[in-house]
């Protein structure tokens, strides 16, 4: 009977390490998911970056701009970005980056980012819903026009 209990606390000392080999990885509270089309999407430190509160960006040709918008997407929602003229201003990626809090359910940051191609002028188009709801009353839209000289 002994051998069998020191076999069954071998099993669980070898389970139990597989999972913190798995389950493991660096304690820091920011991260991010890039989701984006072209491989220098986030590497954009010194772009410039608009919120909310912003509705008219000013850029010119061959810039890279990003747009930051709180998001929290562990409730279903998440923002979609459309450009009424690719061929003016194109959105080559976006990201998601957790807050620094250690909450569940903190909101984040979510960035897209938007190259301005040619002179002229489109709309962008941010909505924040849920995807399995399309009629969703609190689903929030946003609208930035943007001039590229």
């Amino acid at each position: 009977m002994r051998g069998r209990r020191v076999v069954l606390a071998a099993v669980a000392v070898v389970i139990g390490a597989v999972l913190l080999v798995a389950c493991g990885g660096d304690d820091s509270t920011t991260s991010s998911t890039t989701t984006s089309v072209k491989e220098t999407t986030t590497k954009c430190g010194d772009c410039p970056t608009y919120g909310e509160s912003d509705t008219t960006i000013a850029a010119s040709v061959g810039a890279r701009f990003v747009i930051a918008l709180e998001s929290n997407p562990s409730t279903g929602y998440q923002w979609t970005a459309t450009s009424s003229d690719a061929g003016v201003v194109e959105l080559v990626g976006d990201e998601y980056a957790r807050p620094d809090s250690k909450l569940v359910g903190a909101p984040g940051t979510e960035r897209f980012f938007f190259d301005a191609v040619a002179v002229g002028s489109a709309t962008l188009q941010l909505r924040y819903a849920r995807s399995f709801q399309p009629d969703d009353p609190d689903a929030r839209e946003l609208t930035y026009t943007v001039t590229v000289t």
